[in-house]
């Protein structure tokens, strides 16, 4: 096009901007492009290394869809078989025994637990007022959550309790600024940190972490690109894996980037252990997802996995009541692409089946856990009411907590 003064313009898909022509001089400097060259050209860069694209043999397979997925009858009939199968797994039981239509509870412990933990920080802060982190409170209660989870869990001791041979390394990811880590350290003191983010930022937490931690290190990388084995401060080191919030398959990526291809794959680092706040189920996908085969064995094939994930958006649908305290996360249902499927589901049923949709998500990943040989559980590390994304995704190496002395 030709914008102001004559000169002619070009857009830059990746940056998503109007620049001057000729394009490509414009590409030699794009910062977006540049960042992407950059990290392209880092050690532990490979493309798609945690993208699993295997299929699983059986229902729902990569041949299952079929052309006439573009017909309205057609989508229809597959979002009420989502629902069904849905409804029939309701009937089953998670790894622990408990029921799969009942909330995920809360360590009993966890509120004096968390009240200590923000007490810890909120000292710190007040000796180094001017190295806080700017968060906002109902941020805060998060972050005091998941880290009172973690020490609940036995993947947090305080300072004075680690060995320094036993120290571990805390790799967050989806870090963003890094606040979850900052939040880390102001209650537990001395830790050492990977945060793992794919965007760069500006008022990044390090900053001031820099000048009390151990060691900190920031990879600016795509999840799915990460190969932990190549990262020089992961080598020889016991890992613990943190994100709070790790977006839909986000999860999934940042779990395969921990285990590699399974329990006897080769690293050279050991995961002590994973506490991941999971949310945004609606943007899980079936070739990232970790445990396609939990959900087939529900019923639930490639087609239905596509309509369970728009199900799960109704599990955050923020009422009048509670649209504050939903917070970020109340952007409303996923649009269906079948639109009389569910005109007779009421939205009492729609939020029962919403969080049962999570619910199955977040319990194929438990499960996807325990055959990588850890402990695993599923808890919820606050209350609704603070954020509709309340579960957190625990599990732990009972080998390395034996040898390090954690009960």
């Amino acid at each position: 096009g030709v914008g102001d003064g004559g000169a002619t313009r070009a857009w830059c898909a990746a940056c998503k901007t109007m620049v001057r022509a000729p394009l490509r001089a414009h590409e030699m400097k794009c910062p977006v492009l540049v960042r992407a060259a950059q990290a392209r050209a880092r050690a532990y860069y490979s493309k798609d290394i945690n993208v699993d694209v295997d299929v699983v043999a059986g229902a729902g397979g990569e041949g299952a869809r079929d052309d006439g997925a573009r017909d309205e009858g057609v989508r229809e009939a597959k979002a009420r078989a989502a629902a069904a199968a849905l409804t029939a797994a309701s009937r089953s039981r998670d790894s622990h025994g408990g029921d799969l239509l009942v909330d995920v509870p809360a360590n009993e412990s966890l509120g004096v637990v968390a009240r200590e933990c923000a007490q810890n920080a909120a000292e710190r802060r007040a000796r180094e007022e001017e190295l806080s982190a700017p968060t906002q409170s109902r941020h805060d209660a998060q972050f005091a959550g998941i880290v009172s989870a973690m020490r609940l869990y036995g993947l947090v001791r305080s300072g004075a309790d680690v060995r320094a041979s036993d120290k571990p390394l805390y790799v967050e990811f989806g870090a963003g600024r890094g606040y979850l880590s900052h939040f880390l350290s102001d209650a537990y003191g001395d830790v050492d940190l990977a945060l793992v983010e794919r965007r760069a930022y500006r008022h990044k937490a390090e900053r001031s972490l820099r000048r009390r931690t151990g060691f900190i290190e920031r990879l600016t990388i795509d999840i799915k690109d990460l190969n932990l084995n190549a990262v020089d401060a992961v080598a020889s080191r016991d890992v613990v894996a943190m994100a709070k919030h790790l977006c839909g398959e986000a999860t999934d990526l940042a779990l395969r980037a921990c285990f590699g291809r399974g329990p006897k794959a080769r690293t050279n680092f050991r995961v002590r252990g994973v506490a991941f706040a999971t949310c945004c189920h609606h943007r899980c996908a079936w070739n990232t997802y970790v445990n396609r085969k939990y959900v087939i064995s529900l019923g639930i094939g490639r087609d239905e996995f596509e309509y369970l994930t728009k199900i799960s958006s109704w599990a955050t649908l923020a009422t009048n009541a509670d649209a504050e305290t939903a917070g970020e996360h109340a952007s409303g249902a996923v649009h269906f692409d079948a639109s009389h499927a569910f005109d007779d589901v009421t939205d009492e049923e729609k939020l029962k089946l919403g969080r049962l949709a999570k619910r199955i998500l977040d319990e194929g990943r438990a499960r996807w856990c325990q055959s990588q040989g850890l402990s695993a559980k599923l808890e919820a590390f606050v209350p609704r009411t603070t954020s509709p994304e309340n579960v957190i995704l625990l599990a732990r190496d009972d080998a390395v907590d034996e040898r390090v002395g954690v009960p």
